[in-house]
């Protein structure tokens, strides 16, 4: 199993959005049990909280850009979602060399779920999918630059082939602290394209299955192809993530919406002048 990484403050975070489902079943002191579709989970309460409702302005302080990256290859695919080793070593060195601090989710809600800092120029390297390639090829790099990045993961495919990171990839990857992962459904079904039950499982099992073997929460939730409406981001939250992500271009921002965050794709075909500009 997966250790414990998270520092205690998470666990509050959780626990308020636990809070705002609207099936809540009985639970033991301590406790908050949330069941639908027959799955039930607990998030422990650690300690005696009280819940405070922000301002806007309390809260909603910055714009983060998103970096969406899906696989990695050694060559130059001139395909638009494999970015080549040598390119993706490129942006993380100008990342680096402009003063840019990768951050992970769980960064992200403690500034703005808890009014804590970010640190200067802050930006989120997600991955989505988990193909073996963000390990073979993009984590030594991530290494090397000792940049943070975030994989969304579909259950289903963890150690399905060869093709896909399995748990022991997954391991250690997060022993690093270096890379964190969150939930990309479990087979990576397009949720507005199927029964509204059925999405609903693939939203909630993923959390589940995620939370249980990495042994801490995940935060964030990654619409398969995009695929979100206002039924599907109000069943995200419901699950208890904090986040949802959509392929819309330009900063992060929570005006948007926790559960409808841009994130700007990374296109394998664009010459390095792209990358800059989608950063200005």
């Amino acid at each position: 199993m997966i250790k414990k990484r998270f520092r205690s403050g998470l666990s509050l975070l959780v626990v308020l959005a636990a809070l705002q489902v609207s099936a809540v079943g009985s639970a033991s002191a301590g406790q908050v049990v949330q069941v639908t579709e027959g799955i039930q989970y607990a998030v422990k309460l650690p300690r005696p909280y009280v819940i405070r409702t922000a301002t806007r302005s309390e809260v909603w302080t910055s714009e983060v850009p998103i970096l969406e990256y899906h696989a990695f290859s050694k060559q130059q695919k001139q395909d638009v979602w494999y970015v080549a080793a040598d390119a993706f070593e490129k942006q993380l060195r100008y990342l680096a060399e402009h003063g840019y601090n990768s951050i992970s989710f769980q960064d992200l809600a403690k500034a703005w779920y808890e009014n804590r800092p970010l640190p200067p120029k802050p930006v989120i390297l997600s991955i989505d999918d988990g193909y073996m390639n963000n390990y073979t090829i993009a984590y030594p790099l991530l290494k090397k630059y000792k940049m943070k990045a975030v994989i969304f993961l579909t259950t289903n495919m963890i150690g399905a082939d060869a093709n896909h990171v399995g748990w022991r990839e997954i391991q250690e990857m997060e022993a690093s602290g270096l890379v964190t992962f969150e939930a990309h459904g479990v087979s990576h079904q397009y949720l507005t394209k199927i029964p509204e039950a059925q999405a609903r499982r693939e939203v909630f099992e993923a959390k589940r299955v995620l939370d249980e073997r990495l042994e801490h929460p995940v935060v964030a939730f990654s619409y398969p192809g995009g695929y979100n409406s206002p039924k599907i981001r109000s069943t995200v939250k419901e699950a208890g993530y904090l986040f949802g992500t959509v392929a819309k271009g330009g900063y992060a921002s929570m005006s948007q919406g926790a559960y409808e965050l841009h994130r700007i794709i990374v296109n394998g075909k664009e010459p390095p002048y792209q990358f800059v500009k989608s950063l200005k």
